[in-house]
């Protein structure tokens, strides 16, 4: 008998995709054996980098992570997160926390996309769960990285403390740094 999957979606813009963010699908992909990676658009925001550059981005950090005993899954959505959920019958979100502020956000996005969710499928089985940031990570943050892009040297000289080296590279690639 085939063990019952279980599929976990993590959405983010990942406008790029950060040490912190890889650390976050580490530990996600042992929660399930079937982990979603969602680039969302989210249609109110400005993004530093394209829809498919953000994909390029995401899909060279998940294979340095080398991660095994989990289906890996990487695509954009322009979708509400409660359909998302829906149609590929996830079990569960996975949202990540450094602060209290992003609890706080998280929690406001729960709410909304529970309710969406309840209202579009009459279902009730909307679930969320949160990581809490490893330490090392709580700091990091996609703005500090886009901040560092506007001047080279810095780039060049601390990107590495936010990003894998080989996201790095593509972003210089990308800006043409």
């Amino acid at each position: 008998m085939k063990k019952q999957d279980v599929i976990a979606l993590l959405p983010a813009s990942f406008d790029p995709i950060t040490l912190g963010h890889m650390d976050l699908i580490k530990r996600a992909s042992k929660t399930c054996n079937k982990l979603i990676i969602l680039v969302m658009n989210n249609f109110g925001k400005k993004y530093t980098f394209s829809t498919q550059q953000r994909l390029e981005l995401v899909e060279i950090a998940v294979k340095k992570l080398k991660i095994e005993n989990c289906d890996i899954e990487v695509r954009a959505s322009n979708s509400f997160l409660a359909k998302e959920f829906y149609d590929t019958q996830a079990n569960f979100i996975v949202r990540g926390i450094r602060n209290s502020q992003d609890f706080d956000y998280e929690h406001s996005a729960e709410v909304i996309n529970s309710k969406i969710y309840k209202k579009d499928y009459q279902e009730d089985n909307f679930e969320t769960l949160y990581l809490i940031a490893s330490e090392e990570y709580t700091y990091i943050s996609s703005t500090s990285v886009r901040q560092l892009l506007t001047d080279r040297d810095n780039f060049l000289n601390y990107a590495t403390l936010w990003l894998d080296a080989s996201v790095a590279q593509k972003i210089v690639e990308f800006c043409n740094l």
